[in-house]
């Protein structure tokens, strides 16, 4: 029996990092959906069943300080949980 593929958000305004994060990610076999705003992810968290969540710590809609624990109310509320890590830098 095949194991599922973990599922990954990335939540990355550059584009070229988030496709960059997430090419490897697919890469080493993940299953992975890339936003570029913490409302975004807000949003795509109720439809998808999300195992690991990466996010950078400077968005364009200013949610980057407060969407970890955005986040973890949101998962709480979907009987959900997630590991929650932020990204630092611009480098990968």
């Amino acid at each position: 029996m095949m194991q599922e593929a973990a599922k990954i958000l990335v939540v990355e305004d550059e584009v070229g990092s988030r496709l960059t994060l997430s090419g490897i990610l697919e890469d080493a076999g993940y299953e992975v959906k890339g936003v570029e705003k913490g409302t975004e992810a807000l949003e795509v968290i109720k439809d998808g069943n999300f195992n690991v969540i990466i996010t950078d710590i400077r968005l364009p809609d200013g949610e980057a300080e407060i969407l970890p624990n955005s986040l973890h109310k949101k998962l709480e509320c979907l009987d959900r949980k997630a590991k929650i890590y932020k990204k630092i830098g611009t480098n990968l």
